[in-house]
């Protein structure tokens, strides 16, 4: 039996991540993280990153490819501070996107 995961909310998972995992709109404008993707900004709240743009925290050509073209991209590699990461970005549905971070550092 196939399960679905849209009947679960975000709020309750994301503590339990090890990944840093943001949750952005269509536009991407920035509507979930959870506490990994903070400590790559220690200086930064979650409430300080609702709302604005995915560009704010990733700044990356494969990013704008990826909105652009609304294809899935994996294994991007980005650099924030001291941290290298591998990120994977997906539009989970036609209104929202998932990145995924893991450190590679």
């Amino acid at each position: 039996m196939k399960q679905s995961l849209k009947n679960i909310d975000f709020e309750k998972i994301a503590p339990f991540l090890f990944e840093g995992v943001i949750i952005a709109d269509k536009e991407g404008l920035i509507t979930g993280v959870n506490k990994a993707v903070i400590d790559y900004f220690p200086k930064l709240t979650i409430s300080d990153l609702i709302g604005k743009p995915l560009c704010f925290l990733i700044h990356s050509k494969d990013l704008e490819l990826f909105m652009l073209n609304k294809q899935d991209m994996r294994n991007i590699n980005i650099s924030i501070g001291l941290n290298q990461l591998l990120a994977n970005f997906r539009y989970i549905n036609k209104d929202n996107i998932l990145i995924v971070f893991k450190n590679i550092t």
